[in-house]
């Protein structure tokens, strides 16, 4: 049977993932490939120095499918910070060496922690399927502008991922434009792989329910979620808006909030296998982003029936088509974004979201996903073998 090695981003563990209420949406992926019998042992190469206590925790529970082996990184390295964690990444191969040869295929979940996953495939001859959620340069592009050492580290790693990588993937169409832009023939072109959501979980309420009138936002609270403005936006037009989400932006944005008289609920962290149940609450999601890669939350909206209304950003309208799968806003500020609203409070509701889930499950389902990887995986093993 195929064993998986996977790599996880620099920095991340599954405490982490616990914590911030991710880990039932990361692992589902893992447990759908293990459970199609296409994997018999997949191993999680984690950052948390914790991790394995949280591991045997999840195995007891049931939560974590006792096929999936999590490698640590060591307790000194960790306590160390961000030091020890970027010094773990650079140890991480001398860690793993007992493990990686009984791999017949590995992973990364993101570009940031590729470089360990790259050592290990070219000294142990393994393929490695280089997955991205995001892409780096472009995300130091947008948050640290005119931080030319950062973006260095950031393009050399990418340009050596995508030029060593038997297969690479990225998630939206823009993301596949700006790469090819980028680095042009000098690495092989990277496929699409979308996220994924379980459209058998995340599905539209009873018909008896009654939803809120209140708008529901999930994800961070950072300054590219631009959810300042979607506060005043809610606040012109008297509409409530319930928060799902934490970040450093929290104390600013309900500056805003009492500045501008809106009301807005801070719900915090809402776990993930909770989620499914809070978006058949709600009539109407909205994300305002500046820019953004391909949003997990929006997705599950969507795929929940929830009218979907976006900021007509990258990423965001890859999956909404204004007036068809959702609405557009053709800007970011606040009285644009709340006339977008109107728009959808006036639009056929019904319509909207029938279109939206039918487009998230031809796209985006947890089991179409599987496939695509399950192709990927076969195709660079026959390769390799």
């Amino acid at each position: 049977m195929t064993v998986l090695g996977v790599f996880f981003t620099r920095g991340v563990g599954i405490r982490m993932w616990e914590e911030s209420g991710l880990f039932d949406r990361e692992v589902m992926i893992y447990q759908a490939h293990l459970e199609s019998g296409y994997f018999s042992e997949i191993y999680w190469f984690t950052y948390g120095a914790e991790d394995a206590d949280v591991a045997r925790a999840l195995h007891d529970s049931g939560r974590l499918s006792k096929s999936i082996k999590v490698m640590p990184c060591p307790r000194g390295l960790r306590f160390a910070g961000r030091a020890g964690s970027a010094l773990y990444s650079l140890l991480l191969p001398f860690f793993a060496r007992k493990i990686v040869p009984r791999c017949d295929v590995l992973k990364t979940n993101q570009m940031d922690g590729s470089i360990p996953a790259l050592v290990c495939s070219v000294i142990w001859q393994r393929p490695l399927y280089l997955r991205t959620g995001y892409t780096l340069s472009r995300v130091v592009e947008k948050t640290s502008p005119g931080n030319w050492l950062r973006f260095l580290v950031a393009y050399v790693n990418e340009y050596l991922a995508f030029r060593l990588a038997s297969t690479t993937s990225v998630s939206s169409r823009y993301d596949r434009d700006y790469i090819v832009q980028r680095y042009g023939a000098k690495i092989p072109q990277p496929m699409i792989v979308g996220n994924y959501v379980d459209n058998m979980l995340f599905t539209p309420p009873a018909q008896d329910e009654k939803a809120s009138d209140r708008i529901l936002y999930v994800g961070r609270l950072s300054p590219e979620k631009n959810l300042d403005n979607a506060i005043v936006a809610c606040a012109i037009i008297g509409l409530g808006l319930d928060v799902i989400g934490t970040g450093g932006e929290l104390p600013r944005l309900k500056e805003i909030e009492v500045q501008h008289r809106a009301s807005v609920r801070w719900l915090g962290v809402v776990p993930n296998k909770q989620l499914p149940k809070v978006l058949q609450g709600y009539r109407y999601f909205i994300l305002p982003s500046l820019w953004e890669g391909l949003p997990k939350a929006l997705i599950e909206a969507m795929s929940s029936g929830l009218v979907c209304i976006g900021n007509d950003a990258t990423g965001i309208n890859e999956v909404i088509e204004d007036g068809v799968t959702g609405y557009l806003s053709s800007s970011a500020d606040a009285p644009t974004i709340a006339e977008t609203i109107l728009r959808a409070l006036a639009g056929n509701s019904e319509r909207i979201s029938r279109a939206g889930r039918e487009y998230v499950r031809k796209e985006f389902s947890l089991d179409a996903i599987v496939a695509k990887e399950q192709a990927i995986f076969t195709s660079i093993v026959a390769r390799h073998r």
